[in-house]
């Protein structure tokens, strides 16, 4: 009795590494660089649009669209399953208004491993904004936003980011901060995380 319980565990201690080797492993995005690139639309905020439109920014001289098409990429570094850091720029263009957001930001994931993973971002940007030969700028510029990640499979998920800027432009007559949102859906691309021990 006791020779077969010492060949059981003799033949459990040969085959067990090899059934954990045949397993696939769950992802680990720690440690991860996650790209991105997507579109979607800019909305502008009003007191802007009016300030645009009376120093003859738009190309018909009214007041811009302010609903304007975007596109963004990013690029970022998932540094735990919660914690990450990302810079990345987004543009859009209106009305023959064109409108260049460089950013950074630290976003918060409620699991990165997650198939499905909600997220809070916020940090830095900063909006330029160019048409007919004019140029402004904000003195200084935030963001807030929220977004879901959803897991197409290991190295690829869909995307989904809203994000509320607050800038400061001292052209603005009046209250000087503007209040522009973008909305944008795309993929973003993992590739391989630190592995758990």
């Amino acid at each position: 009795m006791r020779d077969q319980i010492v060949k059981s565990v003799r033949t459990l201690a040969v085959f067990l590494p090899m059934l954990a080797l045949a397993q696939p492993i769950a992802a680990q995005r720690a440690g991860s660089w996650e790209s991105s690139i997507s579109g979607g639309a800019m909305y502008l905020d009003g007191a802007l649009s009016s300030f645009l439109a009376s120093f003859g920014f738009s190309d018909s001289g009214k007041t811009p669209s302010r609903l304007a098409p975007a596109a963004a990429v990013r690029l970022g570094y998932n540094v735990t399953d919660h914690w990450g850091f990302s810079i990345g720029t987004a543009g859009a263009r209106a009305s023959g208004v064109r409108y260049l957001t460089p950013f950074a930001a630290a976003t918060y994931t409620a699991n990165l491993n997650a198939k499905f993973s909600p997220f809070l971002t916020g940090g830095t940007q900063f909006t330029r904004i160019t048409g007919n030969a004019r140029v402004v700028h904000p003195t200084w510029g935030a963001h807030l936003g929220v977004g879901i990640r959803y897991m197409h499979d290991n190295k690829v998920a869909l995307r989904l980011e809203g994000r509320m800027g607050i800038e400061h432009y001292a052209d603005l007559p009046g209250a000087k901060t503007a209040y522009n949102s973008i909305v944008t859906l795309g993929l973003s691309y993992f590739t391989a995380g630190r592995r758990a021990p």
